[in-house]
């Protein structure tokens, strides 16, 4: 999910090819679900709302539209670093927390 990130981020707002690898990767975070608990599943409304929020962010893109996902994304993550108990997961999420924070730079 966030080598897609890495990617669209180098490739730049305007390829057609970054808005695909960023599509590709919001489909990626669906799957880890942040959002919900693991055991939640998303209703058809709530898949055709985040479908259509998905398809406008694809035509709106930006380069204030991507930072500010970054910083979300990395907000999620470091936030997921300290609700963790066991120590391979913490440092998962902290490792995915640094590479979000690269993309800033």
């Amino acid at each position: 999910m966030l080598a897609l990130l890495h990617v669209a981020v180098f490739r730049g707002v305007s390829d057609p090819w970054a808005r695909g690898l960023l599509l590709a990767h919001l489909g990626l975070l669906l799957l880890w679900q942040p959002f919900l608990r693991a055991e939640q599943r998303v209703s058809p409304i709530q898949g055709l709302i985040i479908g259509a929020l998905a398809v406008a962010a694809m035509t709106a893109l930006n380069w204030w539209l991507l930072a500010f996902w970054v910083v979300v994304l990395a907000g999620l993550v470091g936030g997921k670093v300290y609700q963790q108990h066991v120590r391979w997961q913490r440092l998962c999420y902290q490792l995915c927390w640094s590479i979000c924070s690269r993309c800033l730079r």
